[in-house]
């Protein structure tokens, strides 16, 4: 039961998606990118992150990878240098680069993780004496659209107006207001919003029902068959709207159930391992890689198949990573929210799962059953010579 209240951790903080050490389909070598200069990762098209976000399929790897290279500049603390063609600019004395965030944000959004994205054009925004083009009206109304505040997006398009009826952002939230209901990559990009002509009467008269962020929320037999408003077939019964219900659908399938299916794999591992079928379990946890795109679930489950195979080096290069992972910046605010939900449970810390670890670490010699209990309060194992954590 702690085990499931843990992970569930996962769930209140939204981490990110891409594995920080190994290759991938969309980032072939992470740590060259993240060692770019900043004018080189953030403008050039072949060397930096907008190469990775050009290809829809990597958007949320490209987002990870901003924040990634974004922190390595807040942990430096020093100047940021843009190097234009007009000469240098420095974006900030501390490594704090606002538009970071954005662009991460954006991603995000275009991914549908609307809470992170919204959380993230918040800190984009400007001290008032510093809101040079009306960033902050620009930002906001974007933070609207996410929230499904049609009212508030409106306000803050109209002052952006007034105080730059040429700027190109202020035709982002036109496009926004146009399309308001779909999702954010369709009203960001599609032609069909940016049309000035676009049939605003029709969008008026048949959005799209539904906030994208509530549609997510219900349990699968709500999101199947609900036809009053908790699911995809109360979307798709308006007219137009049958493609984004199919976004809609393809949204919960990748998100909530690619993520239960994960879980009852991993549940099944357990199982196997625990009386002793530990081919079975390996098989089971690299089902699971295949498709886990947190890298602290991915280490861990890199832990778990090392202990299987009996291979403790590789178990204690896993722990070492896991132990090295930054704390999400949301964690803190989901283990208060954890508290608040089950007060008798004892809180989760972070690196999750590194408790786990580190029981099959100290029962390395053990069946599976034994060290996994040992992490979860039972039949503590003494933490012999030679299993010191590096």
């Amino acid at each position: 039961m702690l085990r499931f209240l843990t992970l569930l951790v996962i769930g209140l903080t939204g981490f990110g998606s891409a594995s920080a050490d190994q290759p991938s389909a969309c980032i072939s070598d992470r740590e060259q990118m993240l060692s770019l200069d900043y004018s080189a990762f953030d403008q050039d098209p072949q060397l930096g992150w907008r190469s990775v976000a050009d290809r829809p399929e990597c958007r949320l790897e490209a987002a990870d990878l901003l924040r990634a290279y974004h922190e390595r500049l807040q942990a430096r603390g020093e100047p940021v240098i843009w190097d234009t063609a007009q000469g240098s600019v420095t974006l900030s004395d501390t490594g704090e680069v606002g538009i970071l965030y954005w662009h991460e944000g954006q991603l995000r959004a275009m991914a549908g993780q609307y809470a992170q994205a919204a959380a993230l054009f918040q800190k984009s925004l400007k001290p008032a004496d510093k809101n040079y083009d009306a960033w902050n009206q620009y930002a906001l109304g974007s933070i609207a659209f996410l929230g499904s505040d049609h009212d508030e997006l409106v306000a803050n398009r109209n002052s952006l107006a007034r105080s730059f009826p040429e700027s190109l952002n202020l035709r982002v939230l036109d496009r926004l207001i146009r399309c308001f209901g779909k999702p954010y990559v369709y009203a960001y990009s599609a032609q069909a919003c940016a049309e000035e002509n676009a049939d605003q009467e029709h969008i008026a008269e048949n959005p799209c029902p539904g906030s994208i962020i509530a549609l997510l929320g219900p349990d699968y037999r709500s999101f199947n068959s609900d036809t009053s408003g908790g699911g995809w077939r109360f979307v798709a019964d308006k007219e137009g709207c049958k493609g984004i219900a199919a976004d809609l659908i393809k949204t919960y399938r990748e998100t909530k159930i690619a993520g239960q299916t994960r879980s009852l794999l991993h549940h099944e591992a357990q199982l196997r391992g625990a009386v002793g079928d530990y081919a079975e379990a390996i098989a089971l946890l690299e089902e699971i890689l295949e498709t886990e795109p947190d890298i602290s679930n991915r280490l861990y489950h890199q832990a778990e198949i090392a202990f299987f195979r009996r291979d403790k080096d590789a178990l204690l290069a896993s722990r070492t990573s896991l132990a090295k992972l930054p704390k999400p910046d949301e964690f803190d605010g989901g283990v208060e929210r954890f508290k608040e939900h089950f007060p008798d449970q004892r809180p989760p810390t972070w690196p999750i799962n590194l408790d786990v670890v580190d029981g099959l670490i100290n029962c390395f010699d053990k069946p599976y059953s034994e060290a996994y209990s040992s992490a979860v309060g039972h039949n503590k194992c003494p933490i012999r010579p030679g299993s010191t954590f590096p």
